[in-house]
């Protein structure tokens, strides 16, 4: 009976050790990104296709940050904050649909107008 108890002592130890170790590795790998991109209208107006949408570094950067959290907390969403008025509706509109053709869900993208700038679109990736 003893011997049951231990083994059950050891295989809970295990296992807190375990999971210990992924949260430490997920916490120290979360600290070492970045959590704002900033996209400029600049950067944005060169010819853009499939190719080179996931070239641009910013996007890739969001896109690549956005699965790897994803894996790990499904209801982490990409935050576009755009410049207010109708030129910054449809630049994060387009945006957004690139971002839908490369994968992601429109259920993981919010929109919300006020990124400071008129020339500029603030990405961030928050839970929700």
């Amino acid at each position: 009976m003893k011997m049951i108890r231990f083994s059950h002592l050891f295989f809970f130890l295990s296992v807190v050790t375990f999971v210990h170790l992924i949260y430490a590795s997920v916490a120290s790998a979360a600290i070492n990104q970045p959590s704002e991109w900033l996209l400029s209208s600049e950067q944005w107006e060169l010819n853009r296709t499939g190719n080179s949408i996931i070239r641009m570094p910013v996007l890739n950067q969001v896109v690549n940050n956005w699965i790897k959290r994803f894996e790990i907390e499904p209801n982490v969403k990409i935050e576009l904050q755009y410049p207010g008025g109708e030129d910054g509706e449809v630049w994060v509109q387009e945006l957004a649909d690139w971002l839908v053709s490369l994968g992601i869900p429109s259920s993981s993208i919010q929109m919300m107008p006020g990124s400071g700038s008129d020339d500029m679109i603030k990405l961030s990736l928050v839970q929700s």
